[in-house]
């Protein structure tokens, strides 16, 4: 029942259509993922841990320029983040990776490594 919610969430997170700009995200990997989970994921392994909490102080101008996309297309995927509860932004701590986001992460590894052929 717990492996179905993820994986229900994440197909939700996955058909969400973000219109315009262009990531450079894609590898034969990953084909199967939305580029707002691939935000998430680029977050979580840019992210300090401390405490329990993931956190990245990066803003969307700077994750822009490092994913070389525009910011606004940063922004759009970045609010569809925090209202599927992924993230959520503190102002002094920057973006935190809620429990769901870390949940979704993990099951989606698994996915990769499966899709990459190494389960």
């Amino acid at each position: 029942m717990y492996y179905n919610n993820i994986i229900n969430e994440f197909i939700l997170l996955h058909f969400i259509v973000v219109e315009g700009g262009f990531c450079l995200f894609k590898n034969e990997s990953n084909i199967f993922v939305s580029e707002e989970y691939l935000l998430l994921s680029w977050l979580f392994k840019h992210s300090t841990t401390s405490s329990k909490k993931v956190t990245n102080r990066f803003s969307q101008i700077e994750i822009a320029d490092e994913l070389q996309c525009s910011p606004t297309t940063i922004n759009k995927r970045m609010r569809l983040l925090q209202q599927s509860k992924c993230v959520k932004l503190d102002g002094k701590k920057g973006y935190l990776i809620t429990d769901k986001g870390k949940k979704i992460i993990k099951q989606m590894t698994e996915i990769e490594k499966i899709i990459g052929g190494k389960s």
